[in-house]
């Protein structure tokens, strides 16, 4: 595996990677500054990796991530640290690559993956605009290798069981949902909050978390219609930390999805879904039927 972006997702994701035999990070692209740290990394210098990455100190000390990072070096090879995403994209060792960049590089970078033939894991969202996501499903199909978002609420047992539940009709047509993506009294920096970098706010951020369990718990319905309330209320940056969106679905369920950042109170944490049913209610995060 190679990861684009080794940033806090990036190098979650590569620690996350240790604990299994099927896959193993051992290539990186990032910029320069970052690289060096992670080729430091890779031949076994953790202390000068800390000096170039040291607001990881503190999270290095609990005894895991320690473990994880000692792991991760070994894996790496110096070879493969590169600061050029097209020279990953080149490596014939890489199968797969996860892609954790600001939002405006996701298109360009996963579909020079699928063009080199590797498969692609991008982090939500998948692009800043319809267009861009369109050019990634055609690659991935000229490529015939696997492209996926980082929707990874869809995976867990509560989503499957309500899933199953509303498949199999139990709670009978479903009305209406209301979904959660909010951030109470935190938010992000950096560039989450640059519009040119990651191509909006709270609603691309989180909102389509709550967006994809909708769609996913309903069966991936089409929209039919969209009405929104998106706005800036509590920072002062050019993007959306506030939004309240409708989406009238073409098998007549009316969803609710309310995203934000610093906001002072949320019905749910991320992805919470709630499930009103002509026969019966259900929701996820926590499970109640």
């Amino acid at each position: 595996m190679g990861v684009v972006g080794a940033g806090g997702m990036g190098l979650n994701f590569a620690l996350r990677c240790t604990k299994f035999n099927e896959a193993r990070v051992i290539a990186i692209a990032d910029v320069p500054e970052v690289c060096k740290a992670y080729k430091a990394l890779a031949e076994g210098k953790l202390d000068d990796f800390l000096n170039y990455r040291p607001h990881l100190r503190r999270w290095v000390a609990e005894p895991r991530i320690a473990k994880a990072l000692e792991i991760l070096g070994k894996q790496l090879d110096p070879s493969k640290i590169y600061s050029d995403y097209h020279e990953l994209a080149d490596d014939p060792d890489v199968e797969g690559v996860y892609v954790a960049t600001p939002n405006i590089y996701h298109a360009p970078v996963s579909i020079a993956m699928l063009n080199a033939g590797k498969h692609v894991l991008c982090e939500k969202p998948m692009a800043t605009c319809v267009a861009e996501c369109e050019k990634m499903v055609k690659a991935a199909k000229n490529s015939g290798k696997i492209l996926q978002i980082g929707f990874q609420n869809r995976f867990s047992e509560d989503a499957q069981f309500v899933r199953s539940l509303i498949a199999s009709g139990l709670l009978g047509r479903i009305y209406k949902t209301k979904s959660y993506g909010i951030h109470v009294n935190s938010g992000p920096g950096g560039w989450f909050t640059k519009k040119r970098l990651a191509g909006g706010g709270a609603l691309i951020d989180m909102g389509v978390h709550a967006i994809d369990m909708t769609r996913f718990l309903l069966g991936e319905p089409k929209a039919e219609k969209v009405y929104a309330k998106v706005e800036t209320r509590f920072g002062n940056y050019d993007v959306d930390d506030f939004a309240v969106v409708m989406i009238e679905f073409e098998n007549g369920c009316t969803s609710i999805v309310e995203a934000g950042w610093w906001n002072t109170y949320s019905d749910g944490p991320e992805a919470a879904t709630q499930v009103f049913g002509e026969k019966g209610y259900a929701r996820i995060y926590p499970v109640e039927v």
